[in-house]
């Protein structure tokens, strides 16, 4: 399942990114630290998002953009017809002004189908705005809000987005790594996978989980049958081994199980029956 992971390589000066997205055609990724990152040049570029008309996929990961930036390139891809897939992990998008410019976006923009919002610590007011976003949206099929560095969201600003992608018939994948779920917004995330149909891939790294939250969790995990991919990897499922080898008998549609530094307590059983019904 693909993770946000921070790459490091030669500074770009900012001129020379602007050039590419001038000629931008496709894909294009201004993926690492920008030199003179300035409101006035950030601006810049999102006019260029703007009025770009041929970019279907963009990445502007970890530029750590200043607020202003950050709710000029939310407006920009408000209206954008052709891009599909937005990477905007590791920015500054915190504040209550982020979270209602990327609500806006999310309610009027039909194209994007993957956007990435990793590692951006939104305080609990923009998570609910993005969550309010969500609900009206009917393109997205992918989200992935994987905390920074061990910096997760508030816990009620997780519950209302957990909340709002209940009820979406589009998304099919989640990434909440890192994110502390695992107390009592855990039995949110049971709810969506009760009620959500769609969700077919669901990335739960490093979330360590209260024992109760955790059974409620796997109880539904038993007789779920749109997941087909899920990672319970670096977290305490090892904890529990009785529940996650009945879950594994039970579950049939699982075809992706990533249990890595959680397996070792794990039934040799339980992955035969995984295996042989993934075959």
């Amino acid at each position: 399942m693909p993770r946000v992971r921070k790459t490091y390589g030669r500074v770009l000066p900012y001129d020379a990114a602007l050039q590419r997205m001038r000629n931008a055609n496709g894909s294009l990724e201004i993926h690492g630290y920008l030199e003179r990152v300035t409101v006035d040049t950030g601006i810049a570029l999102a006019r260029l998002v703007n009025r770009n008309k041929t970019l279907t996929s963009l990445d502007l990961s970890y530029h750590d953009f200043p607020e202003q930036v950050c709710v000029a390139l939310a407006r920009a891809l408000q209206w954008n017809k052709t891009i599909k897939k937005i990477s905007l992990a590791s920015n500054l998008f915190v504040s209550y002004q982020c979270g209602l410019a990327l609500a806006k976006m999310l309610c009027e923009n039909s194209t994007i189908e993957e956007l990435n919002l990793s590692g951006n610590d939104f305080c609990a007011a923009a998570c609910r705005r993005l969550a309010a976003g969500l609900k009206s949206n009917s393109t997205l099929t992918a989200l992935h809000v994987s905390a920074r560095q061990s910096q997760p969201l508030p816990v009620d600003g997780i519950v209302e987005i957990l909340i709002a992608l209940g009820s979406s018939v589009t998304i099919k994948t989640l990434d909440l790594a890192d994110q502390w779920i695992g107390g009592w917004a855990g039995s949110y995330l049971a709810d969506l996978l009760r009620d959500n149909t769609t969700l077919t891939s669901l990335e739960l790294f490093g979330t360590d989980w209260m024992e109760a939250t955790f059974f409620e969790l796997l109880q539904v995990l038993r007789d779920n049958s749109a997941l087909t991919c899920l990672s319970l990897t670096m977290n305490n499922a090892g904890k529990y081994p009785d529940a996650v080898n009945e879950m594994l008998r039970c579950n049939v549609t699982l075809k992706e199980l990533y249990l890595e530094c959680a397996a070792s307590a794990l039934s040799c059983s339980s992955f035969s029956c995984f295996l042989e019904s993934a075959t």
